[in-house]
């Protein structure tokens, strides 16, 4: 479970791969579903600190969304946490986060994201907006958070740039599950399924909702 908070911190895409493939071993299913849910979970907590530090007056919009929906993918990992039988060990090694390419790579994804953000939003007002996010969910959370929390520092308002990133957050969860159904057997996806669905639940109730 700590490899999975803190690989996830590195990265919960690869995290949930590496899992779910590992899962073809037919052993430690309950255990890796909830390490695959705990992995996913990081993001929230990730997502609230990128945004307090850009913009604090944006997380009072955000914090109550997200913490649900991080409570939910806690709460439903703990269970089957809890309920697993199996003391056998994993291993992870998870590369290094800091290197200069995936520094590079990280810094040019951010550029474009944020020039795309406000030029989208300028042709295409806020569904173009919400289009960008979910697109730019399937690939990376944390460029989209950082761009829409700076905009929301001049003239992006709150509620909009809050259901953007809840969006993005949203489409990436549901691309997790389809790494873990896809990549993973047949029992993860049984256990690892209702934990995924009850957080894109909360995460869309509060989008058209909110």
């Amino acid at each position: 479970m700590l490899t999975s908070v803190f690989g996830g911190l590195v990265s919960s895409t690869a995290l949930t791969i590496y899992l779910s493939q590992l899962s073809r071993a037919k052993k430690l299913q309950r255990i890796i579903a909830a390490g695959v849910i705990v992995a996913a979970a990081t993001m929230f907590p990730r997502v609230m600190i990128e945004v307090a530090v850009i913009n604090p007056e944006l997380l009072k919009t955000l914090w109550l969304p997200m913490s649900g929906m991080m409570l939910i993918s806690y709460a439903y990992a703990y269970l089957l946490w809890h309920k697993n039988g199996d003391v056998s060990k994993l291993e992870y090694e998870p590369k290094n986060p800091f290197e200069l390419g995936s520094a590079i790579r990280f810094g040019l994804l951010l550029a474009a994201i944020m020039l795309s953000a406000m030029a989208i939003r300028h042709w295409f007002g806020d569904t173009g907006l919400y289009a960008l996010s979910a697109i730019s969910g399937v690939i990376d959370v944390d460029a989209i958070t950082l761009s829409i929390a700076k905009m929301t520092t001049q003239a992006l308002p709150l509620d909009v740039g809050g259901k953007a990133i809840i969006l993005a957050v949203i489409v990436n969860t549901v691309v997790k599950m389809g790494l873990v159904i896809t990549l993973g057997s047949s029992l993860l996806t049984k256990f690892a399924f209702p934990g995924y669905f009850l957080t894109v639940l909360t995460g869309c109730v509060v989008f058209f909702l909110g």
